[in-house]
């Protein structure tokens, strides 16, 4: 029938030409996209929704390149409430020999004792400064423990310090300047164990307590001075990398300054890596603006109100409050504290003045 119509044969084939010259042309297109532009190329392609992981797929098995090896069993049972946070306080200071401290820091034991006091079935961890750095390099070579020598600042390492005792061995964690008030069971346990959900995450496997809050400028800060966790939670995992990757950017006059402590390693990666841990589980740590007193559950972690650790500082309340939890005495203030040594007396004022402003009626 075609060769009866030339012209309509002729039409076909001039149709077929160009439709493989178009073809081709696609393909050349393609082609440089993909050598030159593979993050414009790979944003058209319609991507799979990933479902929400569960919160024991986030645990790490290793942290850069050094396995997070699981702690020796413990024979003590969990805190109570708790999926897996061993009965366990860790402390660190310049002596870890009481008769020394009893003598030298006869205030300190006392505070010290309140630890034991409320909670006399819980073991005691004291390491001072060569226990601790021997502590992290033995279990975080490499990385990690560059980066923990590298910090000019007794107290820079230690706030790395807490967070690896935490992530290797888990437990209780609390800075030599605080008092506990109460029994550590009664912090984590609130409500009754049976509500909490026990699939994936298991339960409580972290609690942490507002330092403050203002809701006016939806600004939180998570307490570092006390907290409690289970062994290679990701919270730590993330603190960990952030805190690690800065030093290693940081110049030496950078680490030295007292005036960065607390957005180098102290509460200010501290909340960040807590509010991005809680993010990536489909929380939002901004649910815990108006948090004063009582507790919120989010996920795995529980997060206490301004009153448990920080009423004295903040709240103005007495520690006689039923809430409240842990007093802290703050030694960064006091003659010798690192808030007052090499220029950190501006920090402090600075401080001081914020409160006042924030405070003020």
């Amino acid at each position: 029938m075609l060769l009866r119509h030339p012209r309509l044969l002729l039409r076909l084939l001039h149709l077929l030409l160009v439709l493989a010259l178009l073809i081709k042309a696609i393909a050349l297109f393609v082609s440089i996209l993909s050598s030159h532009f593979p993050a414009f190329l790979s944003s058209l392609r319609v991507m799979p929704r990933k479902a929400t992981p569960t919160l024991t797929e986030h645990y790490s098995t290793h942290i850069f390149d050094i396995a997070i090896l699981p702690p020796p069993p413990s024979s003590l049972p969990p805190i109570a409430g708790s999926a897996s946070i061993p009965r366990q306080i860790h402390q660190t200071w310049k002596t870890s020999n009481l008769t020394l401290l009893a003598t030298q820091h006869p205030q300190h034991l006392q505070w010290y004792e309140t630890w034991t006091l409320h909670n006399p079935q819980y073991q005691r961890i004291v390491r001072d400064d060569a226990e601790a750095a021997a502590f992290v390099k033995q279990h975080f070579p490499g990385r990690v423990y560059d980066a923990y020598v590298r910090l000019p600042q007794v107290v820079q390492k230690t706030d790395l310090y807490r967070y690896l005792a935490l992530l290797r061995e888990g437990g209780v964690y609390t800075d030599m300047d605080t008092v506990c008030l109460k029994e550590i069971d009664d912090w984590v346990s609130p409500e009754p164990a049976s509500s909490f959900d026990g699939g994936a995450s298991g339960g409580i496997r972290f609690v942490v307590g507002l330092e403050w809050a203002y809701p006016e400028s939806n600004e939180i800060q998570i307490a570092q001075f006390t907290m409690a966790g289970t062994a290679g939670h990701p919270i730590l995992v993330r603190v960990v990398e952030q805190i690690v990757q800065r030093v290693e950017r940081a110049t030496d006059a950078e680490l030295r300054d007292v005036d960065g402590v607390i957005a180098l390693t102290g509460p200010v990666p501290w909340t960040r890596a807590v509010g991005k841990y809680l993010e990536s589980v489909g929380e939002d740590l901004g649910r815990a603006r108006n948090l004063t007193h009582g507790y919120l559950r989010m996920a795995d972690v529980l997060v206490l109100g301004v009153t448990a650790f920080s009423a004295g500082q903040e709240t103005g309340l007495g520690f006689e409050h039923p809430d409240v939890c842990v007093g802290h005495v703050g030694t960064g203030r006091m003659e010798g504290g690192w808030k007052r040594l090499h220029g950190g007396i501006k920090a402090l004022k600075e401080q001081i003045e914020m409160e006042r402003e924030l405070h003020s009626p």
